[in-house]
């Protein structure tokens, strides 16, 4: 079980990590340095938030060896990545219903914290404010 003391980082916020030219990478950044304090807990994220990175990154049409090295990095990291679960899809369709400004796999994020009892998450993405239980970092 994940620690209470953790957080999501969502595609946003490691997308504008990674992204030097993306309106909130100095945000970004002095948010990584305060995760890598150690105060905020361990940092964790899901397979479905690195596939919609990488999609984003090719999108954007990031060099491939660029992408190549972020995947790499992520995949291979499998302390940082949160399991699903059996019942995950039916909770996040169950948060989508509810939450319209939620894309599915904004809603899938929101039933990863809820799963794992967390209740941060690193994200330029205003979709998550006003979920009960959920309070974005940005």
């Amino acid at each position: 079980m994940v620690s209470k003391l953790a957080v999501i980082l969502d595609t946003s916020f490691l997308f504008a990590l990674g992204i030097e030219t993306d309106a909130n990478h100095k945000r970004a950044k002095e948010l990584n340095l305060e995760l890598a304090t150690g105060r905020c807990g361990m940092a964790f994220y899901t397979d479905f938030i690195i596939a919609e990175l990488l999609t984003a990154l090719r999108m954007r049409r990031v060099k491939e060896d660029s992408i190549e090295r972020e995947g790499d990095r992520l995949i291979k990291d499998k302390e940082h990545v949160l399991a699903k679960t059996e019942t995950l899809s039916e909770n996040a369709y169950e948060i989508f219903k509810k939450y319209s400004r939620l894309s599915f796999f904004d809603a899938m994020i929101v039933a990863f914290a809820k799963e794992y009892n967390l209740t941060k998450i690193y994200s330029f993405d205003a979709g998550f404010d006003g979920v009960k239980g959920i309070e974005r970092v940005f």
